[in-house]
């Protein structure tokens, strides 16, 4: 089944992937597969039969044992491309969760995070304290540093429940999460200008190993190229047309 959000809302572009996610969050929650608008013509090149391919024209009720599941697929402008795949909790959970309606009854998380590990186990103590000496706070405490603190490589975390309002510093589980690396990407589709990645071999040695090994592996194809990734940088620009 194929869901399509660009007949509804047209080109997007940086928010296109945002407009697919709700689209398919709405028709996991009401359990319908939405239309295409301003379909007609299927594409002749495309085999809708054999590949059991089906276009919905129609509000269609999602099919009985079949999980509620849905890709979205979104291409960038710039060329990339990122997937995600959302599922249905009713596909996992037989029964619904009961909702609480006061919030404040029920497990609190508790998560600190600091730059360094001594300054971490600063945090927790300072926080282990003030949760004691105000225990009717637990709840606006764990909103505030689930929300409202940023989350930083050295990290822990505790769980209080109301029946044990007291807090300790053991009941804090720590760990510690190394920084993501930095990725570039460069797109194929003509963003480029010239010498745009001049000052990156200049400046990040890392990005200047990438090139060099990426020179290797082309240098090693039957039908490779005769110049280097890492020479272009080095010619003189030639605007004529």
């Amino acid at each position: 089944m194929s869901l399509q959000v660009k007949p509804n809302v047209g080109h997007s572009e940086g928010a296109s992937g945002i407009t697919s996610i709700i689209k398919a969050i709405l028709s996991l929650e009401h359990k319908t597969i939405p239309p295409n608008i301003h379909f007609q013509t299927p594409n002749p090149n495309i085999p809708f039969a054999e590949a059991n391919l089906h276009v919905p024209l129609e509000p269609t009720p999602w099919p009985d044992r079949r999980p509620q599941r849905i890709s979205v697929n979104s291409f960038g402008i710039g060329g990339s491309n990122a997937h995600a795949i959302l599922e249905s909790a009713s596909t996992i959970l037989k029964k619904p969760i009961p909702v609480s309606i006061d919030r404040r009854n029920d497990p609190q998380l508790l998560v600190v995070s600091a730059h360094t590990a001594d300054t971490l186990r600063k945090r927790i103590d300072q926080i282990t304290k003030y949760n004691n000496n105000n225990p009717d706070r637990v709840y606006d405490l764990s909103h505030t540093l689930g929300n409202r603190r940023d989350h930083l490589p050295h990290r822990a975390f505790a769980v209080l429940h109301p029946s044990n309002p007291a807090l300790e510093d053991a009941a804090f589980t720590t760990s510690n999460t190394a920084s993501p690396n930095v990725i570039f990407v460069f797109t194929g589709q003509g963003a480029q200008w010239p010498e745009m990645g001049k000052s990156l071999l200049s400046n990040f040695p890392k990005f200047n190993e990438d090139v060099k090994r990426m020179d290797e592996a082309l240098q090693q194809l039957p039908d490779g190229p005769s110049w280097l990734l890492h020479g272009q940088s080095e010619k003189p620009l030639n605007f004529e047309s």
